[in-house]
């Protein structure tokens, strides 16, 4: 199925699943409501092709819109396990809607659930819990069971990344009468993620074979919904041989490159590089994290990040962000992060925490606007923090009241033009001027 030979396959490093493990025990206008509404709370925003929504307690699924309004799509009987849940998140990709639900039992277990639902008649067709518990044994930490690293969906499919103690897998599932059955598993180790890519999911798997009585291991970047290649890596196959790169692909104004990081241990250091396909030679980079759904990459600089879009816009920001992608993305919950972006604006949405307050910031080529203010604690999905940038409004869902907030950035966006259009009239009146006096100068020369 593309995946690594099961016999060669080695033992996971528990510390990333470790660090999951703790982690997860650990201008304003309110949305408009009814008085039939009140009891409703909003759960989770989620993620969809160029749109988002919002899921409520009492199963309503909306598309939210700009300017603090709603459409409503469906209700849906939402799973007992969303009053316990730590982390609810969800995708809607035409008539599904994908449900992830990470319940945190104590300090080493934990399960997660997965579910979808059809929202023409908000019925559940598909549902899977995987349960995992953290055990010590002869000084040595096992997890038994599996724990769900990541799940994300596309059209008519999903995929779901679990790890235990010996490897990790892609379970890929897709629609079939009327439910979801799996039709492919990959198999590798921990640095496993999945990208979306227009209709479908991909992500970076390993060809093994024999080749002269010698182990060979290709890496390449399979489209794992349909199973195919969509293209080779032979630059990585010497550092194959040797560790276990973690590849994220992506795709600027049509031309693919891979984001590489591998543990060099003689140097006891972290590397990175840029690869392009069916191409050798690795190019030195920088620290670089790329979106789930391709749409932009992060970038480390020694101040501050450089942000990609994926029709090859830049912006360079002073503060350090990482990713919080949507889906169930378990050790991903960073202190500063990208929340939102929009690349044809060419702006994003972002959290940074300084001491115990967190700001909600609109950053653009142009400027960093902060547009609201919580508490640090307040800013986790573990607590029901949510937010999502839609059009020329920022929607968030604030867990110190439970309240979904609509900011509308039209105000920003005409003082961004405003500023524009003064700096242009400032600088033709300068450039007036200049000429006036050079003319004066030299008339008074002849």
């Amino acid at each position: 199925m593309g995946g690594l030979n099961k016999n060669r396959v080695k033992r996971v490093p528990l510390s990333l699943l470790m660090i999951s493990v703790m982690l997860m025990a650990e201008a304003i206008t309110p949305a408009q409501t009814s008085s039939a509404e009140e009891a409703k709370k909003p759960l989770a925003l989620g993620f969809g092709e160029n749109e988002r929504f919002i899921l409520y307690s009492n199963g309503e699924v909306h598309r939210l819109l700009s300017q603090n309004q709603t459409l409503p799509l469906s209700k849906i009987q939402l799973l007992g396990e969303v009053v316990e849940a730590t982390i609810i998140d969800f995708e809607v990709y035409g008539q599904n809607l994908y449900l992830y639900i990470y319940t945190s039992l104590n300090s080493s277990c934990g399960r997660t659930t997965v579910a979808v639902y059809n929202l023409v008649s908000g019925e559940k067709t598909f549902t899977k819990t995987y349960k995992f518990a953290v055990t010590q044994e002869n000084q040595t930490q096992k997890v038994i069971g599996n724990m769900v690293l990541a799940a994300s969906a596309c059209p008519h499919a999903f995929a779901v990344i679990t790890a235990n103690t010996t490897h990790s897998l892609i379970e890929v599932y897709r629609e079939k009468r009327g439910g979801f059955e799996k039709t492919a598993t990959y198999s590798g180790r921990m640095a496993m993620s999945i990208y979306r890519c227009n209709e479908t999911l991909i992500a970076a798997t390993f060809k093994a074979e024999i080749k002269d009585n010698m182990p060979w291991i290709t890496p390449q970047i399979t489209d794992i919904v349909e199973n195919k290649t969509l293209f080779s890596l032979p630059a990585l196959i010497p550092v194959a041989a040797l560790v276990y790169p973690f590849i994220q692909p992506f795709n600027r104004n049509n031309t693919w490159e891979c984001h590489v990081t591998v543990y060099n241990q003689r140097m006891n250091r972290m590397e990175y590089y840029i690869v392009y396909p069916e191409k050798q030679g690795l190019i030195d980079s920088n620290a670089t994290t790329v979106s789930p759904y391709m749409e932009y990459l992060i970038i480390d600089q020694k101040r501050g990040s450089k942000i990609i879009f994926s029709n090859g816009e830049t912006i360079t920001v002073a503060q350090k962000l990482s990713i919080i992608p949507q889906g169930a993305y378990m050790p991903l919950d960073p202190k500063n992060g990208v929340l939102d972006a929009n690349p044809a604006n060419k702006s994003i949405l972002a959290k940074v925490v300084e001491g115990d307050k967190a700001k909600i910031l609109y950053l653009t080529q142009k400027s960093t606007i902060e547009l609201y203010t919580l508490n640090a604690s307040s800013t986790s999905k573990m607590v029901g923090f949510h937010a999502a940038l839609v059009q020329n409004t920022v929607y968030i869902i604030n867990p110190e009241n439970n309240n979904l907030l609509a900011l509308s950035l039209k105000n920003i966006e005409n003082r961004e033009d405003n500023w524009g259009l003064t700096a242009a009239i400032a600088l033709a009146g300068i450039t007036i001027t200049l000429i006036i006096i050079l003319s004066r100068i030299i008339k008074i020369r002849l």
